[in-house]
């Protein structure tokens, strides 16, 4: 029950960047300063929103020791293109909030209906690396989250679970 909060958390945070590019929008649009003010508080308060849910998963839950099978870089530009680029398209194109929040919806629900997580630009922003690793003797394509860059798969000994398919690393 508890990661399927911390998921839906996550998957919501990832939606910070589109608020942000919706208050420029706005701004440049000519909207008031209200509806710019709105989105931005909205990025700012999903920006704590994934704060909140790193220190949880750091404070609150043990480490798990992994072996990690094999590694690869997660760029996964046909997510961003869907998690960021339609709802902003909507924005552009219909104008109409309405359209847009249905959009926006539909984009969180699909994300937290996936099994998997897409890399959340935020966390590039200030210095963490997505993966996409396999475990040993585990499930495959989990979403691994880290500062360092990893060349092997020995660099990651043990990490915080956020959700099924999110680990942090613990370094």
């Amino acid at each position: 029950m508890w990661s399927q909060v911390l998921k839906l958390g996550y998957d919501v945070s990832t939606m910070s960047p589109v608020f942000a590019l919706a208050a420029v929008i706005s701004y440049m649009e000519g909207y008031n300063a209200i509806i710019i003010s709105m989105n931005l508080l909205a990025s700012v308060v999903l920006i704590g929103i994934l704060y909140k849910i790193f220190s949880i998963s750091k404070n609150n839950m043990a480490p798990t020791p992994v072996r990690i099978s094999s590694i690869s870089p997660n760029d996964s530009y046909y997510a961003y293109m869907f998690a960021y680029g339609i709802p902003t398209l909507t924005l552009l194109l219909s104008g109409g909030a309405w359209i847009y929040a249905i959009v926006l919806f539909t984009t969180i629900s699909t994300l937290y209906l996936s099994n998997s997580s897409i890399p959340n630009p935020i966390l590039r922003l200030v210095g963490y690396h997505f993966y996409t690793i396999d475990l040993k003797d585990a499930l495959h394509n989990y979403t691994l989250i880290t500062k360092k860059k990893l060349a092997n798969n020995n660099q990651v000994t043990s990490v915080y679970e956020v959700h099924e398919f999110l680990l942090i690393d613990k370094g």
